[in-house]
């Protein structure tokens, strides 16, 4: 209620690429969430999340973050399985 209807688009394996890029937890939420809602909203700016209120951006980065196209360890893939989240040693 508070956000209204959002678009957005799935995160896809080039858009990794820019999230890597990001040095803090703050800037790859933001690059995440800006990453997702410009594949809807192609002139959105990259700082709208930080002009956004509070209490929209906050529900904006909960409602994104509960969504399958976004990057986290504790996603699951398609089929079920767990995001890895290291590799492992090799032999």
């Amino acid at each position: 209620p508070t956000l209204g209807i959002d678009q957005f688009g799935e995160l896809t394996f080039r858009d990794a690429f820019e999230i890597n890029k990001c040095k803090t937890d703050i800037e790859k939420t933001e690059t995440v969430a800006w990453l997702m809602m410009k594949k809807a909203y192609p002139d959105l700016p990259r700082d709208f999340l930080a002009r956004m209120p509070l209490i929209e951006s906050a529900a904006l980065i909960d409602f994104l973050t509960k969504q399958p196209a976004f990057l986290s360890a504790t996603n699951t893939w398609r089929n079920g399985s767990k995001t890895i989240s290291k590799r492992k040693s090799s032999a």
